[in-house]
């Protein structure tokens, strides 16, 4: 079975993503560090391990932050994991199949897990997350593979939020470049970011 390439090192691009600022706020960020990430350039490395399976996520951050490491595997086990500007988190993740339409665009397909308290909040949230739509889809890319997308859900179980993410490939131009979209549950709310990362190497 063919999978998602994410390996590899991404440089989050600004100009096109959101500003974090409002998801980080709900998940119970100081202000002071907000800023800091704000700030700060990210870079954020990807190595697939083939043998297990495994997606380590490191993210590198200017301005002093301490980034971060992050093994993710596809299997939907929640894992604990203990990250230093989230906390102790719970993590559990899977690929997911992308559906063509009839334009060449590609949607996600899963079924959402963050609790709303209002379904029209539902409803808005879940087609955030799946108008994940590839304006260029590689011939390569649009037969025969069943995990186009990378599915992760997060929770805080302390703090009371969640995260839900869908990470997938797409082109700005000429230029591969990995997005990831976000919605971000909490006390009642939740807000939603695209964050953009252009491929280094």
């Amino acid at each position: 079975m063919s999978h998602l390439k994410l390996h590899g090192t991404w440089c989050l691009d600004k100009n096109i993503s959101d500003d974090p600022d409002a998801i980080l706020n709900l998940q119970g960020v100081s202000w002071l560090v907000r800023k800091a990430i704000r700030a700060a350039s990210m870079k954020l490395t990807v190595t697939f391990r083939s043998e297990s399976m495994e997606f380590v996520m490191h993210t590198m951050l200017t301005g002093g932050l301490t980034g971060s490491s992050e093994t993710r595997i596809p299997d939907w086990v929640e894992r604990l994991h203990k990250d230093n500007i989230f906390g102790d988190v719970l993590v559990r993740c899977r690929f997911v199949p992308g559906e063509l339409d009839a334009g060449g665009n590609k949607w996600p397909q899963f079924d959402m897990q963050s609790t709303f308290y209002r379904e029209p909040d539902r409803i808005e949230a879940e087609e955030f997350l799946k108008n994940f739509t590839s304006s260029v889809v590689p011939a390569q890319e649009k037969e025969g593979r069943k995990d186009s997308f990378l599915h992760d859900f997060v929770r805080n179980e302390s703090a009371g939020w969640t995260a839900e993410q869908v990470w997938g490939l797409d082109y700005i131009g000429s230029q591969k470049c990995l997005k990831r979209r976000i919605v971000v549950t909490g006390g009642g709310k939740y807000e939603t970011a695209v964050f953009v990362y252009r491929f280094v190497e």
